[in-house]
C-alpha cells in the first residue's frame, strides 16, 4: 500500500483542490478525501464481491494491528469483566 500511495501523490494535490471546493477543510482531511477520491476511482470497475473480499481482509488487518498495539480488544468477555 506505501509504493500505491507515493505513487498517488501527483493526483493528490488536484483532488485536493477540488474536495476543497466542495468544502472547507484543512490540509489533512482535504489529502484523506482526495485519496479516498482516488481510491474509489481506482476500485469502482470491480464486482461486488470482490471489493467485499478486500474490505473484509482490510479490516481484519487494522484489528490485528490494533490487538498487536493493545488498542483493541480480542476477547468479548475480556470487553465485560476488564475494565
Amino acid at each position: 500500500m506505501a509504493d500505491e500511495a507515493v505513487a498517488l501523490w501527483p493526483v493528490l494535490s488536484q483532488l485536493q483542490e477540488r474536495a476543497r471546493l466542495v468544502r472547507p477543510c484543512s490540509d489533512e482531511a482535504a489529502r484523506e478525501l482526495a485519496l479516498a477520491d482516488r481510491l474509489a476511482e481506482r476500485d469502482k470497475n470491480l464486482p461486488e464481491a470482490e471489493i467485499r473480499r478486500l474490505l473484509g481482509e482490510e479490516i481484519e488487518a487494522i484489528r490485528a494491528e490494533a490487538i498487536a498495539k493493545g488498542a483493541a480488544i480480542d476477547d468479548p468477555i475480556e470487553a465485560v469483566v476488564d475494565d
